[in-house]
């Protein structure tokens, strides 16, 4: 009775438990042709070996299936909880680059919501930095990047440019000089992932460390480096927990200034307490 038992869960048990996952229809040629592969293995083994043949046959299917659970549900999860541990949480320290000359972000729109405002250009006005905005495809390969600079005066003729900002007020506000946003050159047919500058400017990068399914996430990284002389050295590292709604570490101090969003927060931590909205009324125009 047990083997009789143990073979309908593997033939049909198993099928019918994955075809109630949501969009699993789609794999009805594999449910059938497991019913077929187990129907037939299950059956020899009974001819050769009676029921201590089913028994090991079923015992075999059903732990590639517990494989298949744990490789495809268990272990994301475990990774994904390494991920978000905030012991891993790096505390800042200060950079030696005080200005400087790029500034990258890197699949920082793919966790960061850029609806209510535009970090890139708020960063390009108050530092005078090339902000790289660098935005990748599976597998970390870079799918397009685009370069925003700023230059002085208000009259924009170049192609690219315009002399408003997005801010955290419904229109946009004029500038007393120009945003140039131009596209990098590709580098999705070399399938690279590195993007090679002409120069080796002091830069500061912010980078999305991103899983790269589409599993549920419990939260957003960002790792914070400089490079200067061909070296990069890690400066930190941000977790911003979902299940909280806490950042760890969190720079923001106690009191108005809390209510920042998380990642303008980083942002004013890694380039200075000076970026932000306050210094970028400087260059509105009324």
């Amino acid at each position: 009775m047990l083997a009789l038992f143990a073979a309908l869960f593997i033939i049909l048990g198993v099928p019918v438990l994955f075809l109630s996952v949501p969009a699993a229809g789609m794999f009805l040629p594999v449910v059938a042709i497991w019913i077929v592969v187990t129907s037939i293995v299950i059956g020899g083994a009974y001819l050769a070996f009676g029921r201590k043949g089913v028994l090991v046959a079923s015992g075999v299917f059903f732990a590639f299936v517990a494989w298949a659970i744990g490789r495809g549900v268990i272990g994301p999860r475990v990774i994904e909880n390494m991920r978000c541990s905030a012991s891993d949480a790096m505390t800042l320290q200060p950079p030696r680059i005080r200005r400087p000359a790029r500034v990258v972000l890197d699949d920082v729109q793919r966790i960061v919501s850029y609806d209510k405002y535009h970090p890139l250009d708020m960063v390009a006005v108050v530092t005078g930095a090339e902000v790289v905005e660098i935005e990748r495809l599976a597998r970390g390969h870079i799918g397009i990047a685009w370069s925003t600079k700023a230059s002085p005066g208000s009259v924009c003729t170049a192609s690219g440019s315009r002399n408003t900002i997005r801010t955290s007020d419904p229109q946009q506000q004029r500038l007393d000089l120009c945003l140039t946003r131009t596209e990098l050159p590709s580098s999705s047919e070399r399938m690279t992932k590195t993007l090679d500058f002409a120069d080796a400017a002091p830069s500061i990068l912010f980078v999305a460390n991103a899983r790269e399914d589409t599993g549920p996430r419990k939260c957003d990284v960002i790792d914070i480096y400089e490079e200067g002389g061909g070296a990069r050295r890690q400066l930190g590292r941000f977790i911003y927990d979902w299940r909280d709604h806490k950042l760890h570490p969190d720079p923001r101090k106690p009191g108005p200034g809390r209510s920042d969003h998380w990642f303008t927060a980083i942002i004013r931590a890694v380039l200075g307490e000076q970026v932000g909205e306050d210094a970028l009324k400087q260059h509105f125009v009324y």
